[in-house]
């Protein structure tokens, strides 16, 4: 909570949806970086560990809660959408122009659509308030590949690539690489992958001492 603390010291309280953009925040055991923008009614609504650079936009809707674990990157153009609860562990990447929604932004119902097309654009039936949701959450150590959409209601374990592109529908257990349009399991994460970055780490501390 002390680090919590810290961040919010920082952060202003932004009601009635306003939009607030912040170029960095520091404290003496804490590095997170904002390059873009960030939504929410209540500063608890949004909380960000230690060790974070968070390039996309975070948006809070309505009491939706954005819980980021230490050491996680979020680069740009990528966007994490709540109305429910969106939680991430730590030491996760997450690639450009990637899509975590924990709603459906819509009404599945043809009818509800009708009267929304018929009413205000920016009224109330366009918010995310009629929308369908299931909370997300993703584990520690996980790599989100470029242009991934992760859909409400999933879960992805601890130690996990998803593969550029993919469209995430379903769970996904730990210690995979998973892609494809549904996503799913392509191979298991085994010692040999580990055995190859001890590989490539060495001539890297070689290289550097030539």
């Amino acid at each position: 909570m002390k680090v919590i603390k810290k961040v919010f010291n920082h952060i202003r309280t932004f009601k009635n949806r306003r939009e607030f953009a912040m170029n960095s925040v520091h404290a003496s055991d804490l590095v997170v970086r904002f390059t873009s923008h960030c939504t929410a009614q209540n500063k608890y609504d949004i909380v960000i560990g230690k060790r974070c650079e968070i390039k996309g936009q975070l948006f809070s809707f309505e009491g939706g809660k954005i819980l980021i674990g230490n050491n996680v990157f979020m680069n740009y153009n990528s966007f994490i959408g709540s109305m429910e609860a969106v939680t991430i562990g730590n030491d996760v990447i997450i690639a450009t122009n990637v899509r975590i929604f924990d709603n459906n932004n819509h009404p599945t119902s043809p009818t509800q659509r009708e009267m929304m097309s018929h009413n205000d654009f920016y009224g109330e039936l366009w918010t995310w308030k009629y929308a369908e949701h299931k909370p997300v959450v993703i584990g520690d150590n996980v790599w989100i590949g470029g242009n991934v959409v992760i859909n409400p209601g999933v879960t992805i374990g601890s130690d996990v690539v998803i593969a550029s592109g993919s469209v995430v529908v379903k769970d996904i257990p730990s210690h995979v690489v998973a892609g494809g349009n549904p996503c799913h399991v392509i191979r298991q994460i085994t010692d040999k992958d580990k055995n190859n970055w001890h590989t490539q780490l060495k001539e890297y501390e070689d290289d550097i001492e030539k």
